[in-house]
């Protein structure tokens, strides 16, 4: 019988941690989304002749995804 005790408190041991490690991940990609749009963004445009105004666009852009 104690065994069986035993075996129940890990499995809600291991789910907890299943629970953990899902949520973590969640939160990784979620604020990892802004950071790789940025990058892909610049990448695609750094060839790209931009004037004044496109770049303060592009350093608010990067300001505000930092700030996330």
């Amino acid at each position: 019988m104690r065994q069986l005790t035993h075996a129940r408190q890990l499995s809600g041991a291991d789910r907890q941690l299943v629970i953990m490690v899902c949520l973590q991940l969640l939160f990784v990609i979620v604020e990892a989304i802004p950071f790789g749009t940025y990058n892909t963004y610049i990448l695609l445009t750094s060839n790209r002749k931009k004037d004044a105004e496109q770049r303060d666009k592009d350093f608010l852009f990067l300001t505000v995804t930092s700030l996330l």
